[in-house]
């Protein structure tokens, strides 16, 4: 008997049923997606809304992108947006310009504006008015720019779009057309090859013109965005003519106009006629085409001028008026040579014909100048900042009033600009200023040099300046005078209240305290008197600080802090009384010039020259020598090794309460008779310490 034998049996129904499941699952899933993409493309076009243009013929789609609604065109691109849309819907322009506003969240939308634009009009939103304004053309933002040219009766000029090489290693610049475009339409600098960026504008035939910039915006917006009010009715135009408008017929007759240039090489010119009856715009018209619109006036602000001022006023209008070179609060007062003179009659020289020199027509009225505190420190003069020069040469300025009239210069404020002269002009503009009756005449020349910068290591000697020279008119009319620099090729007109100091006399400019200086330093002084005080008619004084100085510190910052507590005095040998001595020189200290002396200027004339005598001028012919005092003194323990020599000569004449003083020969200055008396009743008391010298009372 044999056992039966088993053979395993093969699963192949169950493998077979397993793939017919995922045969079936994964058909079901393909019908599934064919199905979910027959389901999009049906609900895409079946969700949007279809509109059509002002043409009646091109398309566009309002579908929802991203959970909100947008306008799209036929190739699914979504609309550019403008700027007025808001928190309720959004705008979007078409190619034909037409305006379309679109909610986000339904998709409901509004035709906002189909203007019917003419050529190179354009549409574009004001904020201003709430509406869509017609352009003449297409708006251009200032960088698109390259050129404005301005044309009317009075005047004609041009701002021109500036580049300026952005490799810092290069910085070139120079005009637009000077810097070449690359393959992308882009300047370049001529000079590295590096992209360009745009600095401003220059104006034409006046480089590094500085202009006003808020004028300058207004002619960008009324040239750059032309806000019209209308087109009127062409039919009407043609029916009364352009000159109904004060418009040429013929374009290339055109007085009043503006050609704007893009970057692109565009160029649009606008004809500017007649004012509205309403004064709210102007006519105009764009050349190329027929019609005749209303370019809207625009309101003055603060920050912006009228279209009326941008476009038909002379470039000075534009320029901001400069005449002094910028100063600033920490260097105004650093003047060298500071020379205020009259001239004479400019005029009168050109007209005869003759060669002449302008300094021969000059007539000094105050020459000054700076020293700075670190070279004073330590000197005789430590506390006077400002020196005479010319004939008042050694003279200690007033401070006071220099500071009065440098203040003025810093922050004068021209009312405005009168010419303007181009690089080519610049050499006839003195002769035009001098000669056109318009101007008044010259009657002023200022000059100085103002200092920027000192070198601390060169003795504080001025390393960065800038010279000045204005010539000045005769006051006019209207309380105003008109100044020309040459620096700045323009004349100005100015307020008197910036330029008092032209009427002030020398005696203004002049620090009344002549006898000034420290104690500490003085190492001689001679007195000559003919009429004789103490017994004498001349006494010597020498004096001897140097053991003060030598017991001094050094730290003080002028010479008030030098002690001259263990000076010595004597007068032709011997030794005086320390406190008396001091009390005298406290009587010089207090004396003051009185004023401008009132003998003729030959009298005057002949008291500078006998001064200049080594004997004073005693005999002096017709005039009563009073005090002759030669002060000499030696800074040398300052390191200078200065030697400064100061002659005071006081005369009598007339008769009067004056005393005629010359300083080193120069002035023409008087200090009262019975000052000078005392001077001389002073000297006395010197050699009488029982009797103490009081040095401000009047005897």
């Amino acid at each position: 008997m044999t056992c039966p034998v088993y053979e395993p049996q093969k699963p192949r129904r169950k493998r077979s049923a397993l793939k017919r499941q995922r045969m079936a699952i994964l058909i079901s899933l393909i019908v599934v997606a064919l199905l979910a993409g027959s389901f999009a493309v049906v609900y895409h076009f079946t969700s949007r809304t279809t509109f059509l243009d002002a043409d009646n013929e091109t398309e566009y789609y309002i579908v929802e992108v991203g959970g909100i609604y947008v306008i799209q065109d036929a190739e699914g691109n979504t609309l550019p947006t403008t700027s007025h849309s808001n928190s309720y819907a959004t705008t979007y322009q078409t190619a034909l310009g037409t305006i379309v506003a679109v909610t986000p969240e339904t998709g409901e939308f509004t035709i906002v504006a189909a203007v019917d634009t003419n050529g190179s009009e354009a549409l574009e939103f004001s904020s201003y008015s709430g509406a869509f304004d017609i352009l003449l053309y297409p708006m251009l933002e200032r960088e698109q720019i390259k050129s404005i040219r301005v044309v009317n009766e009075k005047d004609s000029f041009a701002f021109l779009q500036a580049q300026v090489c952005t490799n810092v290693k290069c910085l070139h610049s120079g005009l637009y057309d000077t810097f070449p475009l690359n393959a992308e339409g882009k300047p370049t600098c001529p000079k590295c090859g590096t992209l360009s960026e745009r600095s401003g504008f220059e104006v034409e035939n006046h480089q590094g013109l500085t202009y006003d910039a808020n004028m300058f915006a207004t002619l960008v917006n009324c040239t750059g965005y032309t806000s019209t009010y209308m087109r009127l009715d062409l039919a009407k135009v043609q029916q009364y003519g352009y000159g109904e408008y004060g418009l040429p017929d013929n374009p290339d007759d055109a007085m009043v106009y503006f050609v704007i240039t893009d970057t692109a090489g565009n160029s649009h010119k606008v004809i500017i006629g007649d004012e509205v009856p309403s004064g709210a715009g102007y006519y105009a018209r764009h050349v190329g085409r027929p019609d005749v619109y209303i370019l809207k006036e625009m309101e003055e602000t603060q920050y912006s001028y009228t279209l009326s001022k941008a476009l038909f006023s002379e470039l000075e209008a534009y320029a901001t008026p400069l005449v002094i070179d910028p100063m600033s609060s920490t260097d105004y007062f650093d003047v060298t040579d500071f020379n205020l003179n009259t001239v004479g009659n400019i005029k009168e020289k050109i007209e005869s014909g003759e060669d002449f020199k302008v300094k021969d027509l000059l007539t000094n009225i105050i020459t000054f100048s700076y020293i700075p505190i670190e070279m004073r420190q330590g000197t005789f003069t430590s506390t006077t900042p400002y020196r005479g020069g010319g004939k008042y040469e050694g003279f200690s300025i007033s401070d006071f009033m220099v500071d009065d009239c440098l203040q003025n210069l810093q922050y004068m404020t021209p009312l405005r600009t009168v010419k303007l002269f181009t690089e080519e002009e610049n050499e006839n503009a003195l002769f035009e200023f001098a000669s056109n009756e318009e101007y008044g005449g010259i009657a002023y020349l200022l000059q100085y040099r103002h200092n920027l910068k000192r070198d601390a290591n060169k003795n504080y000697e001025a390393t960065d300046w800038v010279d000045q020279r204005i010539w000045i008119s005769n006051l006019t009319e209207n309380n105003t005078y008109y100044m020309y620099n040459e620096a700045f090729s323009m004349i100005v007109e100015v307020e008197r209240i910036h330029l008092e100091y032209l009427q002030w006399d020398a005696f203004s400019w002049v620090e009344g305290d002549v006898f000034s200086g420290g104690i500490a330093y003085l190492q001689k002084l001679e007195i000559l008197c003919p009429g004789g005080t103490a017994g004498k008619t001349s006494l010597s004084f020498t004096l001897d600080n140097s053991a003060s100085i030598a017991g001094w510190d050094g730290t003080a910052s002028n010479n008030t802090a030098v002690p001259s507590d263990k000076m010595k005095v004597w007068a032709n040998g011997e030794p005086v009384d320390l406190m008396q001595f001091k009390l005298f020189y406290q009587t010089l200290l207090y004396s003051s010039l009185s004023g401008t002396a009132s003998c003729s200027e030959e009298m005057q004339e002949l008291f500078r020259n006998a001064s200049k005598n080594e004997a004073g001028g005693y005999a002096l012919e017709g005039a009563e020598p009073v005090l002759v005092i030669k002060m000499t003194y030696n800074t040398g323990e300052d390191g200078n090794g200065e030697t400064i020599v100061r002659t005071y000569a006081f005369y009598k004449y007339g008769g009067g309460r004056q005393c005629f003083m010359s300083y080193n020969g120069y002035g023409s200055f008087y200090m009262l008779q019975n000052r000078v008396n005392k001077i001389i009743s002073d000297i006395a008391k010197i050699f009488t310490p029982d009797d103490p010298i009081k040095p401000q009372a009047k005897t």
